[in-house]
């Protein structure tokens, strides 16, 4: 009995020793600076990037922490991930398959060197697809991480950010993060990053979907896109970037509402910018690709645009005057009008100003265009009720000049000259009472009506020379005029702008704008 009780008592000893002794040999080998070292340079084969871990402590049999973990680029040294306690999990499911690496007070950066197409292939490289799946990784967690996103001066940071990239399996997973900061910018109600994986057989996010809520635009570090730093405007809405085969985003969608934005100030580098007024957009679905909107469908506003800055594009010396437009629909397929409808009020323009470039001679007034329920699809313009009216300067007489009253009459309008007023008793300049002029537009048919004059079919009254009455020289012509032949060359001339032009002079203007803000 007593030999029996010295075996079972010897076997306990002999297993606690070998535990403990197994136990220190695995605590000394995790310690150790030889295998330290080895991870570092596992690591670096992987990403292809120098990789460098100030520690390695044992948690268990099965985890483990890695501390302060860095990785640089390769060839400029500039840290692309750095975190301050990485831990390595095993049997983390419950049937003791899948491991979990969990990601502590770190950050990474996604910049223009990175995705510069050579350094860029060694992340999206097919032997780290199948590494996932062999590692039998099933989750990663991030907590508290900054993600740093730079490109063509475009710059997002995001902190605070925390959440799971789930491996439902060896090909394809789910990354879902939530950051409650942005550029610096305390977001309570947080940004939400969801993007999808594809490991096999290349490593690569197919889409990042972002739900952003109403945020000020002066923290979306837009100053470099736009030249200069916004002050106004809100954002809220969800943005969706596809990949390209390379796994570079090259396609975009979003949808959202801009509210509040200054024109000027996003328009400081637009052709013959920048125009002043307000604007708001909203955005039921936008795709961009390769910089360009290709597809558009939405709505919005523009309230007191101011027209001077588009004198030298329409050919005039100087345009006064302000604009504003409801937009209820904007639906635009690859540069054509699926359908857009709005209404719209153009007023304080120059009559003066309008006549010059005709050279015909020279009039005074203050033009006025009103437009309700304007509706074009494709080619056609299904309604539109458009008034034009134009009144004299202020404490003034409105006078138009003889021959070009004349020119209008007989050649511009083809109307008949009545034979009450003979042309050779009309003065070098001529007073007029009333012009305007109503246009109703069905199905590309124009109709052009009077606004005043005792029978309201009135379109110029002047004054009478001799008798100082008013007189009705045009009404309202009835006819109908066929607009198709002049819509079909105004859509021409706008398709006729080359999409690669554009996108040249967008990657211009970025890059002008980049070298400003560069020190």
């Amino acid at each position: 009995m007593r030999r029996h009780r010295f075996i079972i008592l010897a076997l306990i000893v002999l297993a606690i020793s070998g535990s403990i002794g197994f136990t220190s040999w695995y605590a000394a080998r995790l310690h150790s600076n030889r295998y330290l070292r080895d991870v570092e340079q596992k690591v670096t084969d992987f990403f292809g990037m120098p990789c460098q871990i100030a520690q390695v402590r044992p948690r268990s049999f099965f985890s483990r922490d890695f501390v302060d973990v860095t990785i640089n680029l390769r060839d400029t040294g500039t840290q692309v991930f750095d975190c301050a306690l990485a831990t390595w999990r095993e049997g983390v499911e419950a049937d003791g398959a899948g491991h979990r690496l969990e990601l502590q007070h770190g950050r990474f950066v996604l910049g223009d060197a990175l995705w510069e197409m050579q350094r860029y292939k060694q992340l999206i490289r097919p032997e780290i697809g199948a590494d996932i799946g062999d590692l039998n990784l099933r989750v990663l967690r991030l907590d508290d991480f900054a993600i740093q996103f730079e490109r063509d001066g475009f710059q997002l940071r995001y902190s605070k950010a925390g959440g799971d990239v789930v491996f439902a399996d060896a090909k394809s997973g789910t990354a879902t993060f939530v950051a409650n900061r942005l550029n610096g910018r305390d977001v309570p109600d947080g940004v939400r990053i969801v993007a999808n994986l594809i490991c096999r057989p290349v490593l690569r996010v197919s889409d990042i979907r972002l739900t952003v809520p109403a945020l000020p635009l002066p923290d979306l570090g837009l100053d470099a896109v736009l030249g200069t730093t916004p002050t106004t405007g809100v954002f809220a809405g969800k943005v969706a970037y596809m990949a390209g085969a390379d796994g570079s985003p090259n396609q975009a969608e979003l949808e959202g509402l801009l509210e509040d934005v200054q024109l000027a100030e996003f328009t400081q580098r637009a052709p013959y910018g920048p125009y002043e007024g307000r604007a708001g957009i909203r955005v039921d679905r936008a795709r961009i690709a390769n910089r360009l909107i290709t597809h558009f469908r939405g709505g919005g506003r523009l309230d007191d645009v101011v027209l001077a800055p588009l004198a030298t594009p329409l050919g005039f010396d100087r345009l006064d005057g302000v604009a504003s437009f409801v937009f209820d629909e904007i639906n635009l397929a690859l540069s054509k009008v699926e359908r857009i409808r709005f209404n719209g009020r153009v007023e304080r323009i120059s009559l003066e100003q309008l006549l010059r470039k005709w050279g015909k001679g020279s009039a005074t007034g203050v033009v006025t265009v009103r437009i309700d329920n304007f509706e074009m699809v494709g080619e056609t313009i299904r309604a539109a009720d458009i008034e034009v009216s134009v009144a004299p300067p202020a404490n003034q007489k409105g006078l138009i000049d003889r021959a070009l009253l004349l020119d209008a009459a007989e050649r511009g309008f083809g109307f008949e000259w009545p034979a009450a007023l003979p042309k050779r008793l009309l003065p070098e300049k001529i007073e007029y009472v009333d012009i305007g002029a109503r246009l109703l537009i069905r199905d590309n048919k124009l109709r052009v009506l009077g606004t005043h004059g005792s029978d309201g079919r009135a379109i110029i009254t002047i004054r009478d020379p001799v008798f100082g009455r008013a007189l009705t020289i045009f009404s309202e012509p009835g006819k109908v005029y066929d607009l198709t032949p002049y819509i079909e060359q105004v859509l021409t001339t706008i398709q006729s702008y080359q999409p690669d032009e554009v996108k040249q002079w967008l990657e211009e203007v970025v890059e002008e704008n980049r070298r400003k803000t560069e020190p």
